[in-house]
């Protein structure tokens, strides 16, 4: 029970952190160059406006966000145990020596949204709890049978790419902080908790066999 909780709470806080992954790449993609973006790892700045600068790196985060998720949902044995808590040690790290080492001040700004955080003291519990939830899932998780890929998953999945062409609508025609680039923004990130749960074992509706008597 202590285990099953861990991993929960694992893919809670991977959709978190990937989150900040996904919301560049999409934007990066449909808002064109007026959406300016940056990330930090470990002092090493990445940035870029549009589909310039790094991009690859908003890619390839996301990516290994897609792959850590899946491996939670539908096989978490073994590679995921190793992937993941290798993730939150590294990102635990990079917490420690931009707070510590670098002593700079990481700031989460959602600028369409017109949010400014503050967000070190976040990052360092938020990977601290994190890790430890890998290490229990590491120590006592159990993996069962793989779940099976029902049409609810199909239908999960369905929904976030028909939002793509919303979004474009939406995220192409403001210039990033216009009442459609909020609303764009807002749909971004429903669309990966959609793709999200699309990777999550959901049962499939199960068609009554029974014969009617008279």
């Amino acid at each position: 029970m202590i285990a099953q909780a861990a991993r929960f709470g694992l893919l809670l806080g991977l959709a978190a952190a990937f989150l900040l992954g996904w919301l560049p790449m999409i934007r990066g993609l449909l808002d064109g160059p007026s959406y300016e973006w940056g990330l930090t790892l470990f002092g090493r700045q990445f940035s870029g406006a549009g589909l310039e600068g790094d991009y690859w790196y908003v890619v390839g985060h996301t990516l290994v966000g897609l792959v850590l998720i899946w491996l939670g949902c539908r096989n978490p044995g073994g590679t995921f145990k190793i992937a993941v808590l290798a993730y939150a040690a590294a990102m635990l790290g990079d917490s420690f020596w931009t707070a510590f080492v670098a002593a700079e001040e990481r700031r989460f700004e959602g600028a369409t949204l017109g949010i400014t955080l503050s967000a070190e003291t976040i990052f360092l519990l938020v990977y601290g709890v994190m890790f430890a939830l890998a290490l229990v899932w590491t120590a006592f998780g159990r993996t069962a049978d793989r779940p099976r890929w029902t049409p609810a998953n199909t239908v999960f999945l369905t929904v976030a790419i028909l939002l793509l062409p919303l979004q474009s609508l939406l995220l192409g025609t403001g210039q990033g902080r216009e009442a459609s680039d909020q609303f764009g923004v807002l749909i971004t990130i429903g669309q990966w908790l959609l793709v999200c749960v699309s990777f999550a074992p959901l049962a499939a509706r199960r068609r009554s066999t029974g014969l009617a008597s008279a």
